[in-house]
């Protein structure tokens, strides 16, 4: 998602016009790996809980 000002104008993430497609689930399994923390590791799930949680 690029900067472009929307974000000024609205009061919650999901009210921008490209939160559907980052938030499509194929979308986020491929993405989800490659996203790191401040520290440089890769987030995990945890045991037990189900991807859509």
């Amino acid at each position: 998602m690029a900067f472009d000002g929307s974000i000024e104008n609205i009061k919650c993430i999901t009210e921008h016009e490209d939160y559907g497609a980052i938030s499509n689930k194929a979308v986020l399994l491929q993405v989800a790996p490659l996203i790191k923390n401040k520290y440089g590791r890769t987030y995990r799930r945890r045991a037990g809980i189900s991807e859509n949680e």
